[in-house]
């Protein structure tokens, strides 16, 4: 029997298998359900786990928000993530050690946040994933709340979550429903600000009276 042959079909299979790592990534974006009031800049938090310890060397994950133009990614993003102790390349982030962003809006509705593990002599540093209940944050995302409505935030599948050996982690897209609420009418403020007003005003004259009595 030539050897070649058996060597052949094991490297075949070896190739079969390459580029993708066989643990699953699981991603949560909190605050879970968010409302937000218009005007005012907020942020969302995406969080991951895994179902072994993983070892995350470099990320791409692109982001979309859905539902008009009243809720943004802001331009640009603030990167607080990347001094975050909880971020997963905390103290290895290639990005904060070569001062490279670590975002890309491409505009208001799409944007991307890439980062990869540095030891700090441009090696890896890879950081392992812990379990669900021990979940780390992978970003922070920026967002401006400019008008009242219903929208959508979602981690989309052209993501890339990969190990020191270039294999590519299995991952789920979640998506956030994420209400912006309007501002109350000044009206309405006032309106209530003066029943809560009478009502004071009776109680204090129901308590005189009794004491008069």
């Amino acid at each position: 029997m030539n050897i070649k042959t058996p060597l052949l079909v094991l490297l075949s299979v070896l190739l079969l298998f390459r580029g993708s790592a066989q643990a699953d990534f699981s991603f949560s974006l909190s605050p879970s359900s968010p409302t937000f009031v218009e005007g005012n800049p907020v942020f969302v938090d995406v969080l991951l786990s895994s179902n072994s310890m993983d070892a995350l060397d470099g990320f791409s994950a692109n982001f979309s928000l859905s539902g008009g133009a009243g809720l943004q990614f802001t331009a640009p993003q603030a990167e607080s993530h990347l001094t975050n102790t909880s971020y997963v390349f905390y103290n290895r982030s290639n990005s904060l050690l070569n001062s490279l962003p670590s975002t890309v809006v491409n505009s208001a509705s799409s944007m991307n946040v890439s980062d990869v593990s540095d030891n700090g002599m441009g090696g890896s540093n890879p950081f392992s994933v812990g379990g669900v209940g021990s979940e780390s944050l992978l970003a922070r995302l920026n967002l401006g709340a400019l008008s009242a409505g219903n929208y959508t935030l979602e981690l989309l599948n052209t993501s890339s979550f990969s190990d020191v050996g270039f294999n590519n982690f299995i991952f789920n897209t979640p998506s956030l429903s994420i209400t912006v609420a309007a501002v109350p009418e000044p009206t309405s403020v006032l309106t209530g600000l003066g029943l809560g007003m009478i009502g004071l005003m009776h109680r204090r004259r129901r308590r005189s009276l009794r004491i008069v009595r």
